[in-house]
């Protein structure tokens, strides 16, 4: 049995896929692996202070009709909501976080994993 850590998200129970672009999943096998708490934690001191506040704002990603990542945009909630209005196949996520939408301050933990081989 083989151990591994993963960054995850506590208030979306989420998992970090990359931590240079800080993408997060609900998947935990798309996590990224790191081999060891050490490395986890730096990575994770590392993304707070560019990523999460560069101005004021949040890191947020726009994806096209592919699933692609089409443009990224660093606001606040409502900026980014503006943003989305723009493109025609996001208005609906756009309506939604109108409604559901909360800005929240990410809470990130390292989490050991357990591979087993059966």
């Amino acid at each position: 049995m083989a151990s591994k850590f993963v960054i995850r998200e506590k208030t979306t129970n989420t998992f970090c896929t990359s931590q240079k672009l800080q993408y997060f999943s609900r998947d935990l096998q798309d996590a990224a692996l790191f081999e060891s708490r050490n490395n986890a934690e730096k990575a994770v001191r590392g993304m707070r202070p560019k990523e999460m506040n560069p101005y004021g704002g949040h890191t947020w990603s726009i994806m096209n009709e592919n699933g692609r990542v089409q443009a990224f945009h660093k606001a606040f909630l409502k900026e980014y909501i503006e943003e989305l209005e723009k493109h025609p196949h996001a208005v609906e996520n756009a309506d939604y976080l109108k409604k559901h939408g909360v800005e929240l301050a990410q809470d990130l933990e390292v989490v050991e994993v357990k591979l087993v081989i059966v």
